[in-house]
């Protein structure tokens, strides 16, 4: 994986050092060093590269799903989608490997429609870029729930931050390090609340740099935008389906800053 984050880095530096060129200059470094055939060969290997991962796919999620017992047309699923170390009873664990069902969620989902009865979606929508990839999951996600299933989005609040930041709350943002030791402390507030809302990723975590931030009603708007007729803001533990009151197995999701959850929680359905 190290690698790809390196080569993900020198294309971003690559793109910089080409569009800076003027056209007199890239003239003269594509008849020196053959600039332009050499980047259309790193995409045509790169595309190629693609292509044969993307013709294994179907075989290699198809092997899991007979592994689990599942297939296409399975009915009455419960999906933990993004599940990371999250592991909930009686759901099918989704994410890149070593998940219970390993796959890119970019992929689709490998089931028919209205297989689903009920969806968890937790601190994951936000490592999708906005708004086509995080669109187009949540387009996935209603193609998949069955009539009266619902779907539960969970992400970080974003308004939290941004209230912290206007009323100079320190400690909002102290407070939050000592619940994630690993979040690396920021020289200011504003640093702090737009890294976290995915302003500023670096190419050396690209799956998990947070890509976006969301409110509820940025949420709520891009949920309606993927079909769903019905959106409300709910609160830890309280969903509209009793299946899904499970933010317990989350500490993301469970993690407060004195009486409020660092997260939004938001339930939809058609």
């Amino acid at each position: 994986m190290s690698d790809l984050f390196a080569l993900a880095g020198t294309v971003q530096t690559l793109a910089g050092e080409v569009s800076a060129l003027g056209p007199l200059e890239r003239e003269r470094a594509d008849a020196a060093i053959g600039v332009a055939a050499r980047l259309a060969d790193l995409r045509d290997e790169a595309q190629a590269l693609l292509g044969e991962l993307a013709a294994r796919r179907p075989a290699l999620v198809a092997a899991q799903l007979a592994r689990l017992g599942l297939t296409r047309r399975s009915k009455g699923l419960k999906l933990n989608l993004g599940a990371g170390e999250t592991r909930i009873e009686g759901f099918l664990n989704i994410d890149a490997w070593p998940a219970d069902l390993a796959l890119d969620l970019r992929w689709g989902l490998p089931f028919g429609g209205r297989a689903v009865d009920a969806v968890y979606c937790c601190h994951a929508l936000e490592h999708f870029a906005y708004p086509d990839a995080a669109l187009a999951l949540l387009k996935e996600i209603r193609r998949v729930l069955a009539r009266g299933g619902v779907a539960r989005i969970v992400v970080p609040d974003i308004e939290q931050c941004i209230a912290a930041y206007v009323a100079n709350d320190r400690r909002f943002y102290a407070a939050r390090r000592e619940t994630w030791s690993w979040w690396p402390a920021r020289t200011t507030r504003l640093d702090d609340f737009l890294s976290y809302a995915g302003v500023g990723s670096d190419t050396r975590n690209l799956t998990e740099d947070h890509k976006y931030g969301y409110d509820f009603e940025t949420l709520s708007a891009l949920l309606r935008r993927a079909g769903f007729g019905n959106v409300e803001r709910s609160a830890f533990m309280q969903s509209r389906h009793p299946a899904l009151r499970v933010d317990d197995a989350s500490a993301i999701a469970g993690a407060t800053y004195g009486e409020s959850h660092y997260s939004l929680f938001v339930d939809a359905w058609r």
